[in-house]
This record gives C-alpha cells, sequence and structure tokens, in this order.
C-alpha cells in the first residue's frame, strides 16, 4: 500500500518545477553562450530556413524575463491563503507552462544553431514539438498541489472580522478574485513577446506587454477592507495597496448592484467623477466621498463592509451641515 506524499513535500515539488525552466535556461546559457554567434533565429514561415533573427542577448534577455516574471506569479500563488485553491492550481499551471515556453523558445533556437553552425540555415523541425511539449509542462506542478479538504468560493472569500476593542467600529476584509483577469494578465505577454521576436518591434513591446500584464494581475485579485480608518483594498498578489480612503473623507456608504458596461469594463475603470474596481457584474459597495466623487468595488458582503464604513465616519460637522436656516 503506498504512502500519501505528505502535503509540505507536494507543495516543495510544485516549487521546484516552477523554478526548473529558469534553472535550466540559466545552466544552457553558461555552457552554450560562448559558441553562439550574434543573431539566433527566430521566426520560420514554413519548413525552409529560419526568416527572421534577433539579436542573441536580446533573445535570451527576454525569454529570461518572461520565464522569471511567470515563476514568481507561480511562487506567491503557492502562499497559504492567498487564492482559492481551484484558482491556486490554475495560475500555478498557468505560470509554469508559459515559463516553459519562453525557456524552450530560446533553447531550441539557440540549440538548433549550434547544430546548424549558421543561423540562417536553421530549420524548426522537431523543435516546434519541444515547445509544444513544454506548453503541457504545466500540469506537471498542478497536479503536484494537494487537494484542499474543503472547497473555498470560486470567486471570493469572506475573512472572520478582527477583534475591536471596546467601544470600537467592527472591521471586516472580503478577498475577491478574477479568474478570467488572472489568465488574461498572464497571456497578455505569453502572445505578445513570441509573436513579437525576430521583428523591430520586439524591444519596444517587451516593457508594454510587461507594464500591462503588472496591472491587470494587480487588480485582478484584491482584499477589501473596512474598518474604523476607512477602506483600504490591497492587491492580493503584490501586497501593496490600490485604494486608500479614509474614513473622515466618506460622505456615504451603500451596497448597490452594478454593471461592468455601466463602467466601462473590467479592471480599475477611471470615469469622469467616479472610478471604480470592477471584476465582476453585481454586488458593489459604493463610497461617496466628500467632495462629490464616486468610487465603487465589487465585494461580497458589500452591506456590511458598507455599514461598517457609515458607522467609522464621523458625524456631519457644523461646516457641513446644511447652511440654510431652519423653519421652525
Amino acid at each position: 500500500m503506498s504512502t500519501p506524499v505528505p502535503r509540505a513535500a507536494r507543495i516543495t515539488l510544485a516549487a521546484a518545477t516552477l523554478l526548473l525552466p529558469v534553472s535550466v535556461q540559466l545552466l544552457l546559457n553558461s555552457a552554450w553562450s560562448p559558441d553562439l554567434p550574434d543573431l539566433l533565429p527566430s521566426h520560420w514561415s514554413g519548413a525552409g530556413p529560419a526568416d527572421g533573427f534577433t539579436e542573441a542577448a536580446a533573445l535570451y534577455r527576454t525569454c529570461l524575463i518572461l520565464a522569471m516574471i511567470c515563476t514568481a506569479l507561480g511562487l506567491a500563488a503557492l502562499i497559504p491563503r492567498t487564492l482559492p485553491p481551484g484558482v491556486r492550481r490554475g495560475v500555478v499551471g498557468i505560470a509554469a507552462s508559459v515559463a516553459a515556453c519562453a525557456t524552450a523558445t530560446w533553447a531550441v533556437s539557440a540549440g538548433l544553431t549550434l547544430l546548424a553552425g549558421d543561423p540562417r540555415t536553421v530549420r524548426l523541425g522537431a523543435g516546434f514539438l519541444v515547445v509544444m511539449l513544454a506548453i503541457v509542462y504545466g500540469l506537471l506542478p498542478a497536479i503536484l498541489l494537494p487537494r484542499e479538504a474543503a472547497a473555498e468560493p470560486a470567486r471570493s472569500r469572506l475573512e472572520q472580522p478582527l477583534p475591536a476593542p471596546p467601544g470600537d467600529v467592527s472591521s471586516l476584509s472580503v478577498r475577491m478574485i478574477s479568474p478570467g483577469m488572472l489568465a488574461l494578465g498572464l497571456a497578455v505577454p505569453a502572445v505578445l513577446i513570441p509573436v513579437t521576436l525576430g521583428t523591430s518591434a520586439s524591444g519596444a513591446l517587451l516593457p508594454v506587454a510587461l507594464l500591462a500584464a503588472a496591472l491587470i494581475l494587480a487588480f485582478a485579485a484584491v482584499r477589501v477592507r473596512a474598518d474604523r480608518d476607512g477602506l483600504r483594498i490591497t492587491s492580493v498578489l503584490f501586497r501593496f495597496p490600490v485604494q486608500l480612503i479614509p474614513a473622515e473623507r466618506i460622505a456615504s456608504a451603500t451596497a448597490e448592484t452594478i454593471l461592468p458596461r455601466d463602467w466601462g469594463g473590467w479592471g480599475y475603470r477611471i470615469l469622469s467623477g467616479r472610478s471604480a474596481i470592477i471584476l465582476r457584474a453585481g454586488p458593489a459597495l459604493l463610497i461617496t466621498r466628500g467632495n462629490g466623487r464616486l468610487f465603487a468595488v465589487t465585494v461580497d458582503g458589500a452591506p456590511a463592509l458598507a455599514a461598517i464604513l457609515e458607522s467609522a465616519r464621523p458625524a456631519a460637522s457644523p461646516e457641513t451641515e446644511d447652511p440654510r436656516p431652519r423653519t421652525p
């Protein structure tokens, strides 16, 4: 009878498989770089020789950066309680696939060039299968991840209110996740970078693709917290605040039902007189600031969050009350 692999060991193995593509690329580069020419093939139109070329250093750097970013995202997803189990498995698998594809893209180009001796005579051949197999590599860490005893909600998680001193307002933290935005954030560099390799636009599109991916991923999973200090929204993956609204700047807080099309789509939206973090259609926390601007975030538990913020905001001062004389 086989003995189950301990949970910690499975997570360690998954982390090792995430690190493997970057490690392989670093090792191969140290062994191959002295013999590589200045240009490497990066595009083939068919079964013939390569018809597009990229500077060897640029191709190596681009593939390595992409692999390292995906590896970092995959390792971040392994942190306990960062993502729900199903989403975490998907993020880890996609990150490993993209990292492996990046390493395979460079390794195939460099390896075939060393075998051929001249980058202009390199034919892709079986190298295409190597890149395709790299996509399947993402299944390995996804399978290695341990199964959770109990499934968590697929899109959100309401965390227990933190203890508060007597007489203080309560606090509530809610985690919201958009699996679609997570997949899109990984897909942007995975698609744009390989497509532009070997073209004059590759150098300019690399930082653009990485910045776009970072912005999407920053808002793909957020933690919404309401307490006596006000509203704080933090990126789950990058662990930095993306929105802070102090309690004294909140004029009102309500729970509403909103649609992405009414706010300009998904993600972080900035419109005239209002802004929002939209991860789905449905319940949302709507805040009116003291200056009249609106801010919304789609989140479960919106009524509870609104109630906390309403109790936390200071009572209207004489300066903010209606200045018109009252009728006795």
